[in-house]
């Protein structure tokens, strides 16, 4: 709802649906660009004002002309990985270090848990006996919608779930 409320409401507030095209859609891609937003941020933007034109379509028979607007592809960078210098480095002054933050950052780097892997990690999760750490969790934040009387400060709420795939419960 973020996406909507924040970004999309606002800019299409005085835009009626049957003037919608792809040159306003473009327009709108072009603004939220302006806005230095990520291009995966934007690109799931568009694919959301896209079913709902598809939605407006199917219910209303609205001609929808933005089916085939393919302005917007999220550009995937390959990450910046440490040098073997960097890490040890790291490594070392995580070690040096006595708080959880520095042992998450240590499993991070080890194991290449995803963070809410990580966070869902408890101490009955960890079997010293065999050297394993079981994934059987993750932990999302999420928004949480609100009445529009109470504050509009944003609130959200932690979810435990299962992990990503199925594969991801496993034992490292």
């Amino acid at each position: 709802m973020t996406k909507i409320n924040k970004h999309i409401l606002p800019y299409f507030s005085e835009t009626r649906f049957s003037v919608l095209n792809e040159q306003v859609l473009s327009g709108f891609v072009a603004a939220k660009r302006g806005e230095n937003l990520s291009e995966k941020y934007i690109c799931d933007m568009v694919i959301l004002i896209k079913a709902i034109s598809s939605w407006v379509h199917q219910k209303y028979g609205v001609p929808d002309r933005i089916k085939d607007f393919r302005n917007v592809r999220p550009i995937i960078r390959e990450p910046e990985m440490l040098s073997l210098n960097e890490q040890k480095k790291l490594q070392n002054h995580l070690l040096n270090c006595n708080d959880s933050i520095s042992l998450g950052i240590i499993l991070g780097m080890f194991t290449g848990l995803r963070i809410g892997e990580l966070c869902a990690v408890r101490w009955s999760d960890i079997s010293e006996e065999n050297d394993a750490i079981t994934i059987s969790k993750s932990i999302q934040r999420l928004p949480v919608m609100q009445d529009s009387n109470k504050s509009s400060r944003n609130k959200t709420k932690v979810i435990i779930t299962t992990p990503k795939t199925n594969t991801s419960s496993r034992t490292i």
